[in-house]
């Protein structure tokens, strides 16, 4: 016997369950232009015992010039461990870039491309494409496909995000979804960060974070796991926090320098303002890095007393202090200031004003002031 009204019902169910999951793909000409403006970046980083590693990350062309918007770790060193923080893995500024039309075709390396501004405090970076893989320079009339750039202004937690990259050994575009899960601000309440519930794995940075409309919201930085999370927290850089300047340089033109931020000297009896919660440790301490005046030997004065220490390019910690610390002449060349910053909720909520005094001192004998060294300074996910 036929039940018309709960076949009818039936029908309708299962209408709007099909209807509900095609409401969430890509429109086909967003993905189209998504995959032709994802890119595959690899950097050769110089080993020890003369044997080359690389470092593997994903990026977006954002304008049609050629020019790649990635995170810095993708291209160079944030932190002490292997590098001065602030330099760039390849000696000679190369990166290899690799593109494909379609979802179903292999990224391949077609261009050569070099770091042109970076902030390390933002784990940004952008990349100028300027010559194919032989080394002959683009011609000026060469335009490459680009995903647009939108603000967080229109995202809301539960909004629905798309994650396109290319992560450790997929040679085609990989695309993961999920939604957004909500906003993480620093003092200054800029959106710090945008968490997610989209896959993000190994490769992946520097790559797009898509809203349904297909513009780029965000850079995949960061996962967060195994500190006290049930689940990982996927961590993205809003584009909007890409600097106002590198905007206003690529609208005059090409950009023909680089110039890497996010580790200033460290300023001569001046007071810093420092924002708190850009960096990946979401509401725990940050560790900002410094380079130090040319003076030998050195003292640095910081208040209130914060943990500062002296770090090799290798991460190993030569010295540390608590509000003053110590630049011996000895000192191994290239140890920047590590000045460990408190987390939002010991801030006072706005950005923590610090004052500095360094000047120049006087050697007692070796040792004299020296505090025991802890473990390496923490690296990045």
């Amino acid at each position: 016997m036929n039940h018309p009204r709960a076949f009818a019902a039936a029908f309708a169910i299962v209408f709007a369950a099909s209807g509900a999951t095609h409401a969430q793909d890509l429109p086909q000409s967003v993905t189209r232009r998504a995959v032709r403006a994802a890119v595959k970046l690899t950097v050769e980083v110089p080993g020890r015992g003369g044997r080359p590693l690389s470092s593997t990350g994903s990026g977006s062309i954002i304008d049609p010039r050629g020019y790649v918007l990635t995170n810095f770790h993708v291209v160079g060193h944030v932190a002490p461990g292997g590098g001065v923080p602030g330099t760039l893995f390849h000696p000679q500024n190369e990166v290899r870039i690799a593109l494909a039309q379609t979802p179903r075709e292999t990224a391949q390396e077609r261009y050569i491309g070099r770091v042109v501004r970076a902030d390390i405090r933002l784990d940004l970076a952008l990349i100028r494409i300027v010559s194919d893989l032989r080394g002959a320079p683009l011609p000026a009339s060469t335009r490459f496909a680009t995903v647009p750039i939108a603000d967080t202004s229109s995202l809301r937690p539960g909004s629905r995000l798309f994650a396109f990259g290319f992560p450790l050994g997929v040679q085609t575009i990989n695309v993961t979804s999920g939604e957004m899960s909500g906003f993480q601000m620093n003092t200054r309440d800029q959106v710090a960060w945008i968490r997610t519930d989209a896959e993000f794995n190994p490769g992946n940075s520097g790559g797009m974070l898509l809203d349904r409309r297909g513009r780029l919201v965000a850079i995949p930085t960061a996962v967060l796991s195994g500190r006290g999370t049930l689940e990982p927290i996927e961590l993205a850089r809003p584009a909007e926090r890409v600097p106002a300047e590198w905007r206003r340089e690529l609208r005059r033109g090409h950009i023909e320098d680089t110039v890497i931020e996010g580790i200033p000297e460290l300023p001569l009896g001046e007071l810093l303002h420092e924002a708190v919660g850009d960096g990946s440790s979401l509401d725990g301490p940050e560790m900002h890095f410094f380079r130090l005046p040319a003076t030998r030997p050195l003292r640095v004065e910081v208040s209130p007393a914060l943990t500062v220490g002296l770090l090799t390019e290798n991460g190993l910690v030569v010295r540390e202090g608590q509000g003053e610390l110590m630049v011996r002449s000895t000192d191994p060349a290239g140890v920047v200031l590590g000045m460990l910053i408190p987390p939002r909720r010991d801030s006072g909520g706005g950005t923590l004003a610090i004052r500095v005094r360094t000047r120049a001192a006087q050697e007692g004998p070796a040792g004299w002031d020296d505090m025991p060294a802890l473990a390496p300074a923490p690296r990045r996910p």
